[in-house]
């Protein structure tokens, strides 16, 4: 299964010479849709490529409900499900403080975060019920936790949802 992080596609581009990009990244605004939908498109055309990729793992993506739409009318990727990770405000200003110290990302700062939870719970309720009307399964995980422990909750509702149906094979 390959990881696909939009933030690692965008810092890309930035790296690039996108400097409108990163100009965005630094003050904590959205990326427009149509930018990170065809760095998701460029993507997921490599990733059809490659016989060994049994699925994609999307991280960070969708942020909007317009977004989820998108990927499925205009990708024509329909997520199996998506993994939401609750944790408290202020604990997740702390965690991307604390990843700013030590990846350089300009964009740690407590503002830029706080401005991208505020976005994240203006849109929240919209793609929530997006993805109900789509049929696509949700598993909410408790993000508290050392980073281990978290990344144990999300490795097991992967593997969750990769586990073929048992039902009926008894």
């Amino acid at each position: 299964m390959a990881h696909v992080s939009t933030g690692d596609l965008i810092r890309n581009d930035i790296m690039k010479g996108h400097p409108s990009l990163e100009n965005l990244v630094k003050s904590g605004a959205l990326i427009p849709s149509d930018k990170v939908m065809k760095m998701l498109s460029q993507r997921f055309e490599s990733l059809d490529k490659d016989p060994s990729c049994a699925g994609v793992l999307v991280d960070g993506f969708p942020r909007t409900p317009d977004q989820l739409d998108l990927l499925i009318n205009e990708l024509h990727r329909k997520p199996s499900a998506a993994i939401l990770l609750y944790i408290e405000e202020n604990d997740m200003v702390q965690r991307i403080l604390k990843r700013g110290e030590y990846s350089n990302r300009s964009d740690d700062t407590e503002q830029v975060a706080k401005d991208r939870i505020k976005k994240f719970k203006e849109n929240e309720e919209g793609i929530l019920r997006k993805l109900e009307k789509y049929g696509i399964r949700i598993i909410h995980i408790d993000g508290v936790g050392t980073p281990e422990q978290v990344y144990e909750k999300v490795h097991e509702a992967v593997l969750e949802i990769l586990r073929p149906n048992e039902k009926g094979k008894e």
